[in-house]
């Protein structure tokens, strides 16, 4: 067992099998590099002439060609070709974006005199996956000094990824690493590409991207532009040798017109120089803004939020200054998104754009509206920092001032109560706990709060399978307590309390991602030269042998915690109790190591993706292959995630089920950046009458067509989350009065089905069967911290205030002869699955008897969602204009 694996708050231990990879030491190319294409110059000052054969509208975007391929002397096909005979071949290398553009990634290891690698982007999403996919499947990058690894092979990025995600990051080959986040915002990367696309000098590879730009006039053709890193600072002579290497490459029906357009002020900085002096390609250059006619607008996350509003640019502020409020007005798109409430840009973005992911991911609005920032009004507004409602939906963007006491009112709204975890005394605290025991002592939710803290979500989360009959779970889980984990940070209490003491981790973002990430995390987001700056003055006012000195040379706080070895006794121990509760298993059999921190899955907050999982064995000397002591693989036929609703009683159905299912460890939970293998899509749904529908809405990508799981299977699982929804709301309700149980739930489930033989045991023991075994469950349900605590006691069905858009009390004068009275009227947001039916028409009760005094009903709102109070100032703010 690694001692690095138990960094956690809480980890429990459900087992599957670590396959060993076998080598194959005979199956791997000699090195070798795809071949250049010669060289050609254009005239330095004049742009070609357009050839004769192309006509005087739009290039045709119809792919009528397969995707070109192109196979080197090792007989290796990377998914780059050299060149394109005609526009239908760069078209079908080309992925589709927003407002007609398209994007075709592109890498040259010579900037001097190498060949173009125009990549298949469909196939790879992001630069550096070329690089690595090269290196990991045993050949090397021309231009790059790097090893490849051998043994290895890989078809698609898809494979690398599920490959990557089976192992500990700290044994991934390269310097591969996650970015860090989410894992739905987190990807596989490459520092060492990129310094030498963007850092080392002299730099020995150069990136970029072909953007088709779809003309607004009609009778002239489409524009084609040569697209840089935004961070990527060439000098002019440099920018000529892009011309002279891609030109070659294309067909003359877009070399002719192709152009450089700028991204940042350092790119603009250049261009100018170039024109005044008349530099060869001078007229080449582009801006978006003279490419896309003012106001022209596109969304690519909708949404509705509010913010102070900041410029970067040239004379505005930069990248890093941004928090969290900030609505992020910006000229060009940038390679990376820090903490915003909304992204806007002057210029378009790509379909593979970084920003365009990142955004989808966290929820805000992002859009562009060409010209925007020479809007005098947003300029002014920006300068002094005022407050905004920010609406991106369909094809509309609206960008609304709103006062400052309309902002604080939004802010208050949004002000949630804190997310606070219990303190526990560990010393009397064991140091791991069988979760089938404590399963048998739970009964109502204060019971599971109370064990949080101890043993984290997801550990809680399993005593509800464990007490769900008929229901496979992992056999014999544990939880390790957060005890290890509590006794091993005081190792570096003294580094974490200088850290949260400084004022530069205070108040800055890139001072706190510096220290938490390191210097070449750092490095990777922060790339301007401003920030390279302030990263430099900031470590130079550390001394040298202090505290945050020594945490900047560990590489960041979560390496220097990651470094430290744990305490032996603490190891011996743990690993005393796991050899007893698994004596029947194989020496071989891996023990899987989940993630439980006390801060996960609490209401509001479930932690997703923010903790790695790791494999580990009892014996790592007996395993056959010691590069794979690390490097196990789960063993398993299906893997998958799914939600299961309890629907609302307005509904035809009683209960829903999504379920998301690849074949093999392909990562369902987080598939490839790219979308090259997207899972089985599977809705099934119980009726009135009792039978279970089920519906096929898509089939795996990577399965070659065939069902992932049968009807059989589909109605198993369904059964089985059922079961499992019924113990958990009757848990949550124990302790509710009538007029306030949960009516509805969405859970979230994680699960694998399983070969005979899992887990692997010693010779002698009767075999497990195949099976299917849930691993994992969690509510998705919006929970209460946004409801103030004085409306929580509304006798108001829990889910009906979770979901409440609106609270309001009609209090109303008596009829003829009748009593006065007081209703609660909750309308209920649509958006938010499940529909509870409640949008137009409220769920109203009635509380109390009114005010004989009224002479008319009056209405007073209790309550309305930061998002609805934005919406009626956008109407406020409609009606006034």
């Amino acid at each position: 067992m690694r001692r690095t694996q138990l960094r956690v708050a809480g980890v429990v231990i459900t087992l599957w099998v670590a396959v060993s990879c076998t080598s194959d030491s005979n199956s791997s190319s000699p090195p070798g590099s795809t071949a250049a294409t010669a060289s050609t110059s254009l005239s330095p000052t004049t742009t070609m002439q357009p050839p004769e054969s192309t006509n005087a509208g739009h290039v045709a975007t119809t792919v009528t060609v397969p995707v070109p391929t192109y196979v080197d002397a090792n007989g290796f096909d990377d998914h780059t070709v050299p060149s394109v005979r005609s526009v239908d071949e760069l078209m079908a290398l080309s992925r589709p974006g927003a407002s007609g553009q398209s994007v075709i990634k592109f890498t040259i290891p010579n900037l001097n005199t190498g060949a173009v690698h125009l990549a298949d982007s469909n196939f790879y999403a992001l630069h550096d996956e070329w690089y690595w996919f090269r290196l990991l499947n045993g050949q090397s990058v021309p231009g790059a000094a790097t090893m490849p690894v051998k043994g290895e092979r890989f078809e698609t990025v898809a494979e690398v990824y599920a490959w990557a995600n089976a192992m500990d990051p700290s044994e991934l080959p390269l310097d591969l690493q996650w970015t860090p986040g989410q894992k739905s915002e987190r990807r596989l990367y490459s520092n060492e590409f990129y310094n030498l696309v963007l850092h080392r000098a002299p730099r020995a590879l150069a990136a970029g991207s072909l953007i088709r730009q779809p003309s607004r006039v009609t009778g002239v053709p489409d524009h084609w532009l040569i697209e840089l890193e935004y961070s990527d600072q060439r000098n002019p002579a440099q920018i000529a040798q892009f011309f002279e290497r891609l030109v070659p490459s294309l067909p003359a029906e877009v070399a002719w017109q192709l152009k450089w357009v700028i991204r940042s002020p350092e790119q603009e900085a250049v261009a100018k120089d170039m024109e005044e002096r008349r530099l060869p390609y001078f007229d080449r250059i582009a801006r978006y803004s003279d490419l896309v006619p003012a106001g022209e607008t596109a969304v690519y996350s909708e949404g509705v939020t509010a913010g102070r509003l900041l410029f970067v640019g040239e004379g505005g502020k930069q990248l890093g200054d941004a928090v969290a409020s900030d609505i992020l007005v910006v000229d060009n798109v940038p390679d990376w998104l820090p903490p915003a409430s909304a992204l806007i840009s002057s210029a378009p973005q790509t379909a593979l754009a970084h920003v365009n992911l990142l955004a989808r991911n966290r929820g805000i609005p992002n859009a562009s509206r060409a010209g925007i920032t020479d809007d005098p009004t947003i300029r002014q507004a920006a300068r002094v920092r005022a407050p905004a409602i920010v609406s991106a939906s369909g094809n509309e963007l609206e960008v609304v001032l709103i006062t400052e006491v309309q902002f604080a009112e939004w802010q208050q709204r949004t002000t949630k109560s804190p997310i606070a975890v219990r303190s526990v005394d560990v010393s009397a605290m064991p140091l791991i706990l069988d979760l089938q025991t404590l399963a048998d002592s739970v009964r109502t939710e204060s019971d599971i709060d109370e064990l949080r803290p101890t043993i984290g979500g997801k550990s809680v989360g399993f005593l509800t399978l464990l007490n769900t009959d008929g229901l496979v779970a992992p056999p014999n889980p544990m939880a390790i307590t957060v005890r290890p984990y509590l006794d091993h940070l005081r190792v570096v209490e003294e580094h974490l309390v200088a850290m949260l003491a400084d004022r530069e981790f205070v108040t800055s973002p890139r001072a706190r991602f510096l220290l938490l990430e390191g210097p070449d995390d750092y490095a990777d987001l922060f790339g301007s030269v401003d920030d390279e700056r302030y990263a430099a003055d900031l470590q130079s006012r550390y001394p040298d042998d202090g505290l945050l000195a020594q945490i900047l040379d560990a590489g960041g706080f979560k390496q220097l915690f990651r470094s430290k070895p744990m305490d032996g006794g603490t190891i011996d121990q743990l690993e005393a109790v796991l050899r007893e509760q698994y004596t029947d298993y194989s020496a071989n059999e891996g023990l899987r190591f989940r993630s439980s921190s006390s801060v996960e899955d609490l209401e509001g907050f479930n932690g997703a993706g923010l903790y790695d999982s790791s494999t580990g064995f009892l014996d790592p000397a007996k395993q056959p292959d010691e590069d794979d002591w690390e490097r196990s693989v789960e063993w398993a036929i299906n893997n998958g995630v799914a939600t299961f609703s309890v629907l609302p009683s307005k509904s035809p159905n009683s209960g829903e089920l999504v379920v998301n299912v690849q074949p093999g460890a392909i990562s369902v939970a987080n598939p490839d950046t790219g979308g090259l293998a997207m899972p089985e899509v599977i809705e099934a749904t119980r009726s009135d009458d009792g039978s279970i529908e089920i519906t096929r809405e898509a089939k795996s990508t990577i399965a070659n067509g065939a069902d992932v799981l049968d009807d059989a299977e589909i109605t198993e699982m369904f059964e089985q989350f059922e079961n499992v929804a019924e113990v958990w709301m009757r848990r949550i309700n124990t302790e509710l009065t009538a007029d306030q149980r949960w009516t509805t739930a969405v859970l979230d489930f994680e699960f694998k089905h399983v070969k005979d033989g899992w887990p692997m045991l010693q010779p002698g023991e009767k075999p497990y069967p195949r099976r299917l075994v849930i691993k994992q469950v969690r509510s998705l349900d919006p929970g209460l911290r946004a409801i103030p605590s004085a409306r929580r006691d509304l006798p108001v069905p829990r889910d009906v205030l979770s979901h409440a858009s609106r609270i309001e009390q009609v209090d109303c004068p008596p009829t003829a002869g009748g009593q006065p009275r007081s209703t609660i009227n909750a309308f209920t947001n649509p958006l938010v699955a499940p529909d509870l039916g409640y949008s137009q028409t409220p769920f109203t009760v009635v509380v109390k008897s009114g005010s004989a005094q009224l002479k008319e009903c009056a209405t007073k709102v209790l309550f309305s969602t930061p998002s609805q109070y934005l919406i009626d100032l956008l109407a406020l703010s409609a009606g006034a204009g």
